[in-house]
């Protein structure tokens, strides 16, 4: 089985492309080690992330981000075991989110980080395996051409 989890926190401070790439990079080198695979998003100062792996090594992994000084207010919105990996592609997916408003499926939002879409369980792991579809889609086409 494997086991799942996503979450959302917001980020201590404004993080840079740079700052966003030097995460990314750590993250992919480390979930690698660990077989973790997942997706991480970010908009608006909000990170949504999703992630999958053995329970003892999601779990660990979690704690850490929880007591990350570049996280605050995180919040596990669900866990789950499955038979397989939604991520098998991405040691860590990642995507730097557009406007809630260009996003056809998420129009109704005014921002990533509002109240309202951090109080939507299931429209922040909508929005995740939503992006994970697009960023699938998008991988398949590289592939073919």
């Amino acid at each position: 089985m494997i086991y799942q989890i996503a979450y959302w926190s917001k980020a201590s401070y404004p993080m840079s492309l740079m700052a966003l790439d030097k995460l990314v990079e750590e993250s992919e080198k480390n979930n690698r080690q660990k077989q973790i695979t997942g997706l991480l998003l970010y908009g608006d100062n909000t990170f949504f992330q999703f992630l999958e792996g053995d329970y003892r090594t999601i779990e660990s992994l979690y704690d850490k981000i929880t007591q990350d000084e570049r996280h605050y207010r995180a919040t596990r919105i669900g866990q789950w075991c499955v038979n397989s990996r939604i991520f098998s592609q991405w040691s860590m997916g990642f995507i730097k989110l557009p406007s809630p408003n260009q996003t056809e499926k998420f129009t109704q939002y005014q921002r990533w980080g509002s109240q309202q879409f951090l109080e939507a369980p299931l429209e922040i792991r909508r929005l995740l395996l939503h992006y994970a579809d697009l960023a699938f889609i998008e991988e398949l086409k590289t592939r073919t051409i």
